[in-house]
């Protein structure tokens, strides 16, 4: 068994050896490779082809040149995949451009080599040679089998090309070249020439491949433009950009939707940053003899390279840019054009046709479409005299990162219609200049027509023909009276209480009244008359379609009853003292929160111009059961 045992001890021994030395002549003879590997050599017309050039065993790749195909449309790619290994001290890097390819024609194609810069030399990859057939061989492309390159489109995820920042300084390189070559500020504009009112798009951009710190010294002044932001700082997140075949950090300084004021020649003024950029000097720092391998151990714990920091600090800034913007045309433009530009639509909406004279009503203009809607006003509407007309609100939905500014604008008119009778809103006109066209065009609504009937017979009818006192309590169990039979029970009430107040008189002359006297166990009551106010008022400016007089007088009438009822000081008679008084009396959850709905009711409507007679008399319902419970809570 000892014997077994040292045998196979031995020839592990063995096995160990020759891999070792196995493993240090592969990595001692180990030489830098640029390959293009392609996954098939006789793809079908419709099929795809993954193209691989990879570099291997290099120390340092600065760049790869993308290659031009021809004879071939590019699915996707490029799909960039690097990283590095470490054997025997020694620090390799590899890295990877791939491409998914579909040929646009038959026969023999060549795929070509592209150059690569490896360890400070120029390298070419070779070419490789296709044969192309009509159809596919069903191993690759889009065929739809299981063995198929790309089953579904896309089968492989577009990542994102990564930045090579140029931190390090190699000796003898130049700061301020390093500087120029890997970071500037650029404007731009999708035109230079536009209509008056027509937007353009500026946008602001840092790019960069260094280690900087920016800060904007100067905005540009955008003198003669409407200006709306398309994105917000807080949003604004780096993205990378291919620019002149390397990739950059490219950080958005503004993006903007600009509105020409006014015909002219304009000039967007640059944008200006101050900079600082911390560059890396390796081997300054006493640790030069360290290895590679502990040279990148070191950088990835600590997450910094290790070396002399040097710090430069200098100013950017974009080059002005010339803006010509046409005046608009006075050939057949339109009576009532009022400066919109763009693509637009007119949708007009008059839900009620039939209402009752001094009845509210909405008419809702909507335009929708393209263009400069924050230039857009409201529109005249011809309305009939007798109609009282209020200003219109003004809604606007628009998503500002959309070029052109895309939504709409709603303008919602309310009138009312004092007098019975059919009438006619006329046909209406909206205006707009279509840039794309340079032609003026109007959108045209149907005519508006609205039938008044009379105005409904409501609750309080009575109160028209017999108004009661201004204090006096407001009784619906008469509205189902005749007014004949209504008088008459008045006149004998009348009668009645003037005859027992002559009787009752008559029995106070005769005996002098009792004098009361308080006890202990029966003390001196003392009665406290408590003023009764009345939502007379209010209901008659709801018959009379005065609804901001009709709030007022609702809530008038409810902080009388507070006041008196609670006791409290004028100076102190606000929602918070009430409601917190109500509760310290025991009032109920459900009073104070009536009494703040009503309230809240109150104070909105006073703000809004016109409100329908179901609401109002919602309103006063719910006051009148709230003064009830005042009266039955605080005797």
């Amino acid at each position: 068994m000892h014997l077994k045992n040292t045998r196979i001890e031995k020839n592990l021994l063995q096995l160990f050896a020759t891999l070792t030395l196995l493993v240090c002549s592969l990595a001692g003879s180990a030489q830098a490779r640029f390959n293009t590997v392609v996954n098939e050599t006789h793809p079908g017309l419709q099929d795809y082809v993954q193209v691989e050039y990879t570099i291997e065993n290099a120390k340092s790749v600065e760049k790869i040149e993308p290659p031009a195909f021809k004879n071939f449309r590019i699915i996707q790619g490029p799909i960039q995949s690097n990283g590095m290994s470490i054997m025997n001290g020694v620090l390799s890097q590899y890295k990877s451009l791939t491409y998914i390819l579909q040929p646009v024609s038959t026969g023999r194609l060549i795929i070509p080599g592209t150059i690569a810069v490896i360890d400070g030399k120029s390298v070419q990859s070779q070419a490789v040679a296709i044969e192309v057939t009509r159809k596919g061989n069903g191993n690759s492309g889009n065929s739809g089998n299981g063995n198929s390159l790309m089953p579904s489109m896309p089968a492989f995820p577009q990542d994102e090309p990564e930045v090579e920042e140029e931190y390090r300084l190699r000796p003898g390189e130049s700061i301020l070249e390093k500087i120029k070559k890997n970071i500037f500020v650029r404007a731009d504009v999708n035109k230079t020439s536009c209509y008056e009112g027509e937007p353009i798009v500026a946008t602001f951009e840092l790019c960069s491949r260094l280690r900087s710190e920016s800060k904007v010294l100067k905005r540009p002044s955008l003198n003669g433009f409407s200006v709306l932001d398309m994105i917000e700082p807080e949003s604004n997140r780096p993205t990378v950009q291919i620019i002149n075949g390397k990739a950059f950090n490219v950080h958005v300084i503004r993006k903007t939707q600009l509105f020409p004021l006014q015909a002219g020649n304009f000039e967007i003024d640059p944008v200006e940053l101050e900079n600082t950029v911390k560059f890396i000097k390796p081997g300054t720092d006493g640790n030069s003899s360290r290895s590679p391998m502990q040279q990148f151990m070191d950088e990835f714990m600590s997450g910094r390279a290790n070396g002399e920091v040097v710090e430069q600090s200098f100013n950017l800034g974009s080059k002005p840019i010339a803006i010509t913007v046409k005046p608009l045309p006075l050939a057949n433009k339109p009576e009532g054009f009022n400066g919109a530009v763009g693509k637009f639509s007119l949708q007009v909406d008059g839900k009620q046709k039939t209402v009752a004279a001094g009845e509210a009503v909405s008419l809702k203009v909507a335009i929708r479409g393209q263009g400069n809607f924050n230039m857009i006003n409201a529109l005249t509407l011809q309305f009939p005299d007798h109609m009282e007309v209020y200003d219109p609100v003004i809604k606007e939905a628009v998503d500002k990162t959309i070029y052109p500014l895309s939504g709409s604008k709603t303008f919602t008119y309310t009138f009312i219609a004092k007098d019975t009778g059919n009438f006619i809103i006329p046909a209406i006109s909206f205006s707009y200049f279509d840039p794309a066209d340079a032609l003026y065009k109007t959108e045209t609504s149907d005519s508006f027509k609205i039938q008044v009937t009379p105005a409904l017979k409501k609750k309080g009818l009575i109160g028209k023909i017999f108004r009661p006192a201004a204090d006096a309590s407001p009784v619906h169990w008469l509205d189902a009276i005749s007014v004949n039979m209504l008088i008459s029970i008045l006149a004998l009430i009348f009668v009645g209480g003037l005859a027992l107040f002559q009787w009752s008189k008559s029995r106070r002359t005769q005996r002098p009244p009792p004098i009361p006297v308080a006890t202990a166990s029966a003390p001196l009551k003392v009665q406290h008359t408590q003023p009764e106010y009345s939502l007379i008022n209010a209901k008659r400016a709801m018959e009379d379609g005065q609804s901001q007089l009709f709030y007022s007088e609702v809530n008038n009438t409810i902080w009388k009853e507070l006041k008196d009822r609670v006791h409290i000081p004028s100076t102190e008679l606000n929602k918070y003292n009430v409601v917190t008084q109500l509760e310290l009396k025991g009032a109920s959850p459900v009073l104070t929160r009536q009494l703040k709905e009503v309230l809240q009711e109150c104070e909105i409507a006073l703000y809004t111009p016109v409100h329908s007679i179901t609401d109002m008399q919602e309103t006063l319902d719910k006051a009148e059961i709230l003064i009830k419970d005042f009266r039955r809570t605080f005797v």
